[in-house]
């Protein structure tokens, strides 16, 4: 009778993963695991585009001296993120972190937790509402969001930046001025 133990092979086995215990480098690059089009880069792009300290956001320039917080750019993306995705709690962004790829790739491994994701948004929520409106607006006007079926399309760092470019992408000026 052929053995059942994981990573075993016999003449007539099932398909069978890695044994638990079996050394990896998973994940060799974060970046092969998340696709191009994906919406994870969209955000990255319009975020990093912003103008943090002019739309209002505090502590956008970091502190000489204390203990250094987490770069208001990277919580931004984690709320976009979790505005996008429905995840409202700052306790699930907190768990998703720690095991979604796609956010392992947007915060560049960070884990912030419950407790500073929460005040993120109490410090930022007028400002915070205002990027995510901006963000939807800005996937409409290019034509990147279905708004029949309300399904994303496909975008790339690439077409945010020729936007941008194109003056379709004056992001923090229309933030600033309410929109």
């Amino acid at each position: 009778m052929p053995s059942r133990e994981r990573g075993h092979f016999s003449y007539m086995s099932y398909i069978q993963g890695e044994g638990r215990s079996q050394g990896t480098l998973f994940p060799v690059v974060l970046d092969d695991l998340v696709p191009a089009d994906h919406v994870c880069r969209v955000i990255d792009a319009f975020v990093d585009g912003l103008a943090m300290a002019a739309l209002g956001f505090e502590r956008a320039k970091a502190s000489e001296t204390g203990r250094p917080g987490y770069d208001p750019l990277d919580l931004l993306k984690l709320y976009l993120y979790g505005y996008l995705h429905q995840l409202p709690s700052s306790r699930r962004l907190e768990a998703e972190c720690r095991r979604n790829v796609e956010l392992m790739w947007l915060l560049g491994r960070l884990y912030p937790a419950h407790k500073s994701i929460a005040e993120f948004r109490r410090m930022h929520t007028e400002a915070a509402i205002q990027a995510g409106a901006e963000l939807v607006r800005f996937a409409k006007s290019c034509g990147r969001v279905d708004r029949h079926r309300r399904k994303q399309v496909p975008c790339c760092r690439q077409h945010v930046e020729c936007a941008r470019a194109a003056g379709a992408g004056e992001v923090s000026g229309r933030l600033r001025e309410g929109g």
